[in-house]
């Protein structure tokens, strides 16, 4: 890619379009446990629009005084986010004080058809497409979002965002774009009004813990530790799942079970079987899989229209790895991932959400035997529509040690892709290429736009 250059204007800040409350506000018990205290970051390609008549054919204007505009709203994103005390793992508060979002404007000197499969996780090009502004990436006293619209030479631009995730989950964080997407069209206001009322996820009184928490560090060995992420000996690569490769996994399943699941649910089983025999453990060592579960979607814990902060729980199921590693074992992993899903009722909710309290807010467990997937197909990212159509590819550009997001993107020939990223070691990665070829075949990335560069 030597031949990629992108200029970027001076960051700015953008503040709420007229002045909104000045005041602190706390965040729920998923808000702020240690294991959403990262940032989260979503990128979605666009091509160029025929110039309509009394129509602003630049994205990046259009975004930022979308972005104002939206802001008077979702003030709290305007704010900055501080502890209630000195100390780890305190409990975080909103200081709404209109500081305002970072805003990047920039120009490309490629097309989108240039550059279209370089933006496919794990994108090679996002330190050039999201600028990590000196000092902003922290999750204390920082901005709460950094947006950076990259214009291309051919009338498309690349959107790049960077949200804290303390603040929303993807499910929130959408609601506020689509008030953007809104605002930017002509309407008055958001369609759906937002809700703060973060005490419905806090703990009870007193709390009570019910239910076994695996997903959490507590009492856990350290037997197998991860690699630190951005190690040298780590790396990431995206896999990519047509209708034809999801088939062909089901075709592995016995008969029954072939069409009772859900294509993540089937993904998540081969994926986590081929990630566990990748990484060649014991057989009597315990692996672990959990996936992330929306209380809201799911009427699991019935919230307000309009809530946006993070309102998911991850159960995990723990099993020995010698399970996993004969050849009838997809059947049981997929087994286990039901379970894994079907932990999660109300209960299972309140029961997390005081375990944060009673255990001083423990960390997820992060070894390299344990995984969690995280479902973003069904998210709303491919209907984004600013004025130039919905985009060409939309998701997440990188994933981590321990999870991976799920996204979904049409191919050359207009078919549903899933995009899955692994970070493992390089010797991992080739294990893990080969135990799934087992299923699939060919394991290739898809192609849907030539690559000049």
């Amino acid at each position: 890619m030597g031949g990629f250059k992108v200029r970027r204007q001076e960051t700015v800040f953008v503040v709420p379009e007229i002045p909104t409350k000045n005041e602190s506000i706390v965040l729920s018990n998923i808000d702020d446990q240690p294991g959403v205290r990262v940032q989260a970051v979503v990128i979605m390609s666009f091509k160029g629009r025929q110039l309509e008549e009394g129509k602003n054919d630049d994205p990046a204007k259009v975004i930022k005084q979308a972005l104002a505009k939206t802001l008077v709203y979702y003030y709290p994103f305007a704010g900055r986010i501080r502890p209630v005390a000195a100390g780890n793992n305190q409990k975080l508060i909103v200081d709404c004080n209109n500081k305002g979002a970072l805003f990047i404007e920039a120009d490309a000197n490629v097309t989108l058809e240039e550059i279209q499969t370089q933006i496919l996780p794990p994108c090679p090009l996002l330190g050039e497409l999201l600028y990590d502004v000196p000092g902003s990436s922290g999750i204390i006293g920082c901005p709460l979002l950094l947006f950076q619209v990259t214009r291309l030479l051919c009338g498309g631009y690349i959107l790049a965002i960077r949200f804290n995730h303390t603040m929303c989950d993807m499910l929130g964080f959408m609601q506020f774009l689509y008030a953007m997407v809104e605002l930017s069209r002509g309407a008055q206001e958001p369609s759906i009004m937002p809700v703060w009322q973060r005490e419905l996820l806090c703990a009870r009184y007193p709390p009570k813990v019910t239910c076994t928490h695996h997903e959490y560090e507590k009492a856990k060995d350290k037997t197998y530790e991860l690699v630190k992420e951005g190690g040298s000996n780590m790396n990431q690569e995206g896999f990519f799942f047509g209708p034809e490769k999801i088939e062909a996994i089901r075709n592995h399943l016995p008969s029954n079970l072939r069409h009772s699941c859900s294509s993540f649910e089937v993904l998540c089983a081969c994926v986590w079987r081929c990630r566990v025999l990748a990484l060649q453990p014991d057989p009597e060592d315990i692996v672990q899989f959990s996936m992330t579960v929306s209380v809201r979607e799911n009427n699991i814990i019935v919230l307000p229209l309009g809530y946006y902060g993070n309102s998911f729980v991850s159960p995990a199921i723990t099993t020995k790895a010698k399970e996993l590693m004969h050849d009838t074992s997809l059947a049981y992993a997929l087994q286990l991932v039901k379970e894994s899903r079907d932990k999660a009722n109300e209960e299972y909710a309140k029961s997390m959400i005081d375990y944060m309290v009673m255990e001083g807010m423990p960390n997820y467990y992060k070894q390299n035997l344990s995984w969690m997937a995280t479902n973003l197909t069904r998210k709303g990212l491919e209907f984004v529509d600013f004025g130039w159509g919905s985009p060409s590819y939309s998701g997440v550009p990188k994933g981590t040690s321990l999870v991976s997001t799920f996204t979904r993107f049409k191919d050359a020939n207009k078919k549903d892709v899933i995009a899955v990223v692994l970070e493992l070691p390089k010797e991992a990665l080739l294990r893990f290429r080969k135990e799934l070829g087992r299923f699939v075949g060919d394991v290739s990335r898809p192609i849907f736009a030539r690559s000049r560069l």
